[in-house]
C-alpha cells in the first residue's frame, strides 16, 4: 500500500494517508457515537431492572437473617 492514496468512500478522489478522508472519519464517527448512544438507551431499561432484582435479592435475604 502506499504512503498515499484515495479515500476508500465510494466516490471521493480525496488523498489521504488513512483508510478514509477526514470528512468520512468524521461521518463514521458520528454514526459510531450514534449507534452507541442508541444501545445504551436500549440496554438502560433492563440494567436498572436487573440492578433493582438484585436489590431486592439482597433485601429479601437479609430480612430473613434478621428474624431468624
Amino acid at each position: 500500500m502506499t504512503l498515499v492514496h484515495q479515500c476508500s468512500e465510494r466516490g471521493c478522489s480525496t488523498l489521504t494517508m488513512g483508510d478514509l478522508c477526514l470528512e468520512h472519519e468524521r461521518v463514521a464517527q458520528q454514526r459510531l457515537v450514534s449507534r452507541i448512544g442508541t444501545v445504551s438507551a436500549r440496554l438502560r431499561a433492563p440494567a436498572i431492572a436487573v440492578g433493582l432484582a438484585a436489590v431486592s435479592v439482597l433485601l429479601g435475604r437479609a430480612s430473613g437473617r434478621i428474624g431468624a
